[in-house]
């Protein structure tokens, strides 16, 4: 397990940050599923999951999601 340390200080995590985090390290040559939460103090959270199987399925449905 590796550990990340996202940026610097007292910053807000946003989603756009989790997304490019998670899609950056999905495009990774051994890597076949990204699951990323991050769960916050007031009770919130966010999060990022992709995987190939579900790359898959939306390939034979016509189309993939944007």
């Amino acid at each position: 397990m590796k550990i990340v340390k996202v940026s610097e200080g007292k910053s807000k995590v946003k989603r756009e940050t989790i997304s490019k985090f998670g899609e950056s390290i999905y495009h990774c040559d051994d890597v076949s599923e990204v699951f990323i939460k991050v769960k916050f103090k007031d009770g919130s959270s966010i999060g990022f999951e992709r995987s190939e199987d579900d790359d898959d399925v939306e390939m034979l449905m016509g189309g993939e999601e944007e």
